[in-house]
């Protein structure tokens, strides 16, 4: 299985959370397990997402991003309906 991590963009910009929340639940994606974290300066905040064709994790980290994780055709197919709101 090939996998892929895909940066968003910056984590601090709330209408990318806006636009991804709304293309994994059009994707049928639900929330799972959760946690964050704080490290010095740093911030991570790690969400699981979960529909019948897999499992993607979501994280918002600071001087990374927005990102998600997972395999690359469920990555992919978050992409194109990200991009397409």
């Amino acid at each position: 299985m090939s996998v892929e991590h895909w940066i968003v963009g910056p984590e601090h910009d709330d209408s990318l959370f806006v636009r991804l929340g709304h293309a994994l639940r059009s994707l049928g994606y639900k929330l799972g397990p959760e946690w964050s974290g704080v490290g010095g300066s740093q911030e991570i905040s790690n969400w699981e997402v979960s529909s019948e064709n897999g499992t993607l994790v979501v994280e918002s980290e600071t001087f990374i991003g927005l990102s998600v994780l997972g395999a690359a055709k469920l990555v992919q197919q978050l992409r194109l309906q990200f991009e397409a709101a």
